[in-house]
């Protein structure tokens, strides 16, 4: 498989939530959980935290879109 290196973009991180933002932001979804693993990545071009956490005795992934909020 040939990698595209013409279509490689970086992420812009002055448009992005911060670590912190994205941590308020999995506590409001999953309140009392502990995070384990925080992850800013690119999937399909957008900028994703994904954040691991332990949620009642669980393993659990959040994704957050690092732009505007939402979880998804």
């Amino acid at each position: 498989m040939d990698y595209d290196y013409v279509k490689e973009e970086a992420l812009n991180l002055k448009k992005t939530i911060s670590r912190q933002e994205a941590n308020k932001i999995a506590l409001r979804d999953l309140r009392g959980a502990t995070r384990i693993l925080w992850e800013l990545t690119d999937e399909n071009g957008k900028a994703i935290w994904k954040i691991n956490l332990i949620y009642q005795n669980q393993k659990r992934e959040l994704k957050i879109d690092a732009l505007n909020k939402n979880i998804i």
